[in-house]
């Protein structure tokens, strides 16, 4: 025999919080914490007078685990019932299964109290004081949930504040342009934009759950969110590399609602940055307002990453004829870079036109050389194209998804003096196909549609037999491609029958 000892795991109770559910309706609020219960999270909204909410709370144990049949209070550290503005049909419940417990709130503010009012009843977690005397009709209050049995809890924290209206009349909005450089390496950058909003109602008091979003145009990004005060910007400093470090968003940034300070100091901030030569644009919504604001944005020619041929059918040339290989110059972003110096160096027979072919790339990256070949000559030489000015090209961008650069591009130019020729004969049962002037080319032969030769000719008389052809008709196709562009044949014969 043996004995079994069955152990139940539930959650404990011990040191409960109290999460605050929904909070996409409120404001996230800074604001001095070490006064409030336990360091709780802060959230706030503007109302109106007669607003009705409904609040949920989750409450969670040490370990995380929701804790069912609680029992809960919900009320304010201040005055009886919110200061006689708000009431609750019940302020004594339990939660339920899954942790959860609502309160039904009521403003019983008048708007004639409102009207009436010259000074603020402001609430913390230690005492009732006037407040933003010089604002009239607002008023703040603070909802929270504790344990009903006391001890160490902890509760997120809603403050409430009463306008008149919470119709934006003013966004507040604050955009601070950068100088217009595109950052292209991984370091602390200046070329980020602060943009910030303090939406306030026709009354100019301060609003807050409102729904605010942004939307960058193509090339312009948007970095995540923060709560912008007179430091800066809690995430996403402007002075911090939105480009480089991984941190660009998409095209689009929309948030709940507007994340503002409870004090005077703060406003709801984005960091934007543009990646494309040209304007940037940044719609900004708050409620039923709507702005945009622009910023230019340009390369330098340090910024070039990437050289590459343009035309590779360029390459192949005949010889003695003159062509032209022309290169375009890009940085990380695609971006076409101008003003970037490039030399030009060459290997084999091929010759430059110009005795000193050094040149910058255009307003459109480009650079170009003119080369040519010895007449009645056959092969191949090596060109090479480079920058000549410090560039990014070498810089290791791998962290970032950034593919290595290359400042310098070599091209193969292929050349020969006679144009490849192409002759077919039939006999009895089959055709022979001559293909002259086309050594080092690439040929292939098509019967009725289908492959059937393929091959490189290493002689400039290059014979291939097509035997045993069934009676009737056939088509013939002979393609050869090499330094002189492609050569097409087409021919159409009929074998008989004996």
């Amino acid at each position: 025999t043996s004995d079994v000892l069955n152990i139940v795991v539930e959650a404990s109770g011990f040191m409960p919080r109290y999460n605050l559910q929904d909070v996409s309706q409120f404001s996230e609020t800074i604001w001095e914490n070490h006064d409030l219960p336990y360091y709780s999270d802060q959230y706030s909204k503007s109302v109106t007078p007669g607003d009705e909410m409904s609040l949920s709370y989750k409450a969670v144990d040490v370990f995380g685990d929701s804790v069912a049949n609680l029992r809960t209070d919900f009320g304010s550290d201040c005055g009886p019932f919110f200061c006689g503005d708000f009431s609750v049909a019940d302020d004594d419940k339990f939660t339920n299964a899954s942790g959860v417990v609502t309160f039904d709130v009521t403003n019983e503010v008048t708007m004639a109290e409102l009207d009436e009012l010259d000074a603020t009843c402001a609430f913390n977690a230690i005492n009732c004081q006037d407040a933003y005397s010089s604002l009239e009709a607002h008023m703040e209050n603070i909802f929270y949930a504790e344990t009903h049995y006391g001890g160490w809890s902890s509760s997120d924290v809603l403050l409430v504040s009463t306008v008149r209206s919470t119709d934006v009349a003013d966004m507040g909005l604050y955009f601070d342009g950068s100088n217009g450089e595109i950052d292209t390496l991984g370091n602390t950058s200046d070329d980020n934009v602060a943009i910030s909003v303090t939406p306030t109602n026709e009354d100019g008091i301060k609003l807050f759950g409102i729904s605010a979003s942004i939307e960058a145009s193509e090339g312009a990004y948007v970095f995540a969110n923060g709560i912008c005060v007179w430091w800066g910007c809690t995430l996403g400093n402007p002075g911090d590399d939105v480009t480089a470090d991984g941190w660009v968003q998409s095209s689009d940034y929309t948030v709940g609602t507007w994340f503002g300070n409870w004090e005077d100091s703060g406003a709801y901030g984005w960091v934007g940055t543009g990646t494309l030569n040209g304007t940037a644009t940044w719609t900004i919504t708050v409620g039923d307002m709507t702005e945009t604001r622009t910023q230019d944005y340009h390369n330098d020619y340090q910024d070039a990453r990437y050289i590459e041929l343009v035309n590779t059918a360029s390459a192949n040339v005949l010889s003695g004829k003159v062509t032209t290989l022309q290169y375009v110059i890009t940085d990380r972003f695609g971006n076409t870079v101008e003003g970037q110096n490039v030399y030009f160096e060459k290997a084999g027979l091929v010759e430059f036109t110009s005795s000193d072919p050094y040149t910058s790339s255009d307003e459109n990256g480009l650079v170009s050389v003119d080369v040519v070949t010895p007449a009645n000559t056959q092969g191949s030489s090596v060109v090479t194209a480079g920058f000549d000015d410090w560039n990014y090209a070498s810089e290791d961008l791998s962290d970032y998804g950034v593919s290595d650069g290359n400042d310098t591009a070599t091209t193969t130019v292929s050349y020969a003096y006679k144009i490849p020729k192409i002759i077919v004969k039939k006999w009895n049962k089959g055709v022979t196909v001559i293909v002259k002037n086309a050594t080092n080319n690439f040929v292939r032969i098509y019967l009725d549609g289908k492959s059937v030769k393929r091959f490189v000719p290493v002689t400039s008389n290059a014979i291939r037999k097509i035997a045993h052809l069934k009676p009737g008709k056939h088509k013939i196709v002979i393609k050869v491609k090499g330094v002189t562009g492609l050569v097409t044949k087409t021919v159409t014969l009929k074998i008989k029958k004996k």
